[in-house]
């Protein structure tokens, strides 16, 4: 199976937090900082300032879905939960509510180097 790349906003702490999170328990994903989009035009030109985008070939996924997809390729609970995000169509109030959420709740921080050390070449920034 092809990697998935995976933009999200490197700025972030709360990005970041997720990208540990999702680093830890996969390695189907690439990520790369949001900053880079710009070097693919046509993407540039499709996305809608969400701070994830996952592409995977022709297909891509913003915000909520994106978070879902990822979510389901990690599989387990996880994958369950992605699903029933899914069946009831709330993706983008559960990205929603995320967003506020990391402005709200502290979490363990994760510095930009030890995120880099931790994706072993999968995190581009």
């Amino acid at each position: 199976m092809d990697k998935i790349i995976v933009y999200f906003d490197y700025d972030c702490a709360f990005c970041r937090w997720c990208v540990a999170f999702v680093l830890k328990r996969s390695q189907k994903f690439v990520f790369h900082s949001i900053a880079r989009i710009g070097e693919n035009p046509e993407l540039t030109q499709r996305w809608d300032g969400y701070s994830i985008l996952l592409v995977t070939g022709e297909d891509r996924a913003e915000g909520g879905k994106a978070a879902t997809r990822i979510l389901k390729e990690i599989g387990g609970v996880w994958g369950l939960g992605a699903r029933i995000l899914e069946i009831l169509r709330i993706e983008s109030i559960s990205y929603r509510f995320l967003a506020w959420l990391r402005l709200h709740v502290p979490l363990p921080r994760v510095e930009k180097e030890e995120l880099l050390s931790l994706g072993g070449g999968r995190v581009e920034p």
